[in-house]
């Protein structure tokens, strides 16, 4: 026999062996490849959750500690607030620059705060033209008791305080009636 048939021969044991050996190695290695398939899921989903927690704990951490690299926490820090609202047209500091009393800060647009000063004239010009119209009419509802009032004190005066009962007796009134009796 030639070399080559004993080789042919023993490749062909060879493939027969290994045929029979190959269903139960290749059971086990699907069974492998699926533990393995389902193992890096596993962690590929514990590192998302964790991600996801971590994420989570940080903002919670950051919404009640909050922080910036800009900030400076010192007694001398104001808060500025204008007297009129209105939008600022001119900005006269820099960020971080250190002001005095006094200091021109920014600037508001005139257009609002001219509107504004308008409009409080107006309410006190109505307040004014209605507290003249008010003692203007007070002054005529009165009008009418006054004259009798004063020609009846004027008689008490004259008479030395006598006619005093007269001028109890319905001189108040607008139309002086009470006064007349007291006259007669």
């Amino acid at each position: 026999m030639s070399d080559r048939t004993t080789t042919l021969n023993h490749e062909s044991a060879n493939r027969t062996a290994t045929a029979s050996a190959e269903p139960a190695a290749t059971s086990a290695t699907i069974d492998d490849k699926e533990h393995q398939k389902l193992v890096r899921k596993l962690v590929a989903l514990l590192i998302i959750l964790a991600a996801v927690v971590l994420t989570l704990y940080v903002w919670s951490v950051l919404e009640r500690h909050p922080r910036t690299d800009d900030a400076a926490a010192r007694a001398n820090v104001v808060g500025i607030v204008p007297r009129a609202r209105g939008q600022i047209a001119k900005l006269a500091v820099q960020d971080n620059q250190l002001v005095k009393q006094g200091d021109l800060l920014f600037e508001i647009d005139p257009a609002d705060y001219e509107h504004a000063l308008e409009r409080t004239v107006e309410i006190r010009n109505q307040g004014r033209r209605g507290w003249r119209s008010k003692r203007e009419r007070a002054a005529q509802a009165i009008g009418g008791y006054v004259a009798p009032a004063r020609a009846a004190a004027a008689k008490a005066f004259r008479n030395g305080g006598t006619s005093r009962r007269g001028a109890n007796e319905g001189c108040g009134s607008r139309t002086g009636s009470g006064c007349r009796r007291a006259k007669t």
